[in-house]
């Protein structure tokens, strides 16, 4: 069985031990590594997506259990996007997840999303902290982030 976790997290070693006692596969978005940071839970593989100022702030991460078949997809760390993607092949098949953080401030068109999107095959699994609000997904209000990724996945 496949135990998965989104988490948007500050300080990503204060939620791991909590996280991982109970999940297979972990991913965070807003993690807040800096480039020199080491993180080692005994029986998983990290995968961390660092902002590029190397500053704590963004990130994302996805931590799975080592013993689950799976490979590193992309890394993505760029101002507008931080994104780690992986495939994990099961005996159901294979499919990718990912965990995404993009800032707030960054601008971010609808062809940006789909071309993020289009890179991620036809089965996956993302989560993420857009900071894209959107009443479709719960928010009081929408911000041109929130209209364009609107506009990617209709």
């Amino acid at each position: 069985m496949l135990v998965v976790s989104f988490e948007e997290c500050y300080h990503a070693r204060d939620v791991l031990p909590t996280i991982m006692n109970v999940c297979n596969l972990t991913c965070m978005m807003g993690s807040q590594l800096h480039r020199t940071d080491k993180i080692f839970i005994d029986g998983f593989t990290m995968y961390n997506a660092k902002h590029p100022s190397n500053n704590n702030r963004g990130g994302a991460s996805v931590i799975i259990r080592s013993s689950l078949k799976h490979n590193l997809i992309k890394i993505i760390e760029t101002e507008e996007f931080q994104a780690v993607v992986i495939l994990i092949t099961t005996e159901l098949g294979s499919f990718n997840v990912g965990a995404v953080y993009t800032p707030p401030k960054s601008k971010l068109s609808s062809q940006d999303y789909i071309a993020f999107f289009g890179q991620l095959g036809s089965s996956y699994l993302i989560g993420g902290d857009w900071n894209a609000k959107n009443p479709r997904w719960g928010s009081r209000i929408t911000n041109p982030k929130g209209k364009a990724l609107e506009e990617a996945v209709n």
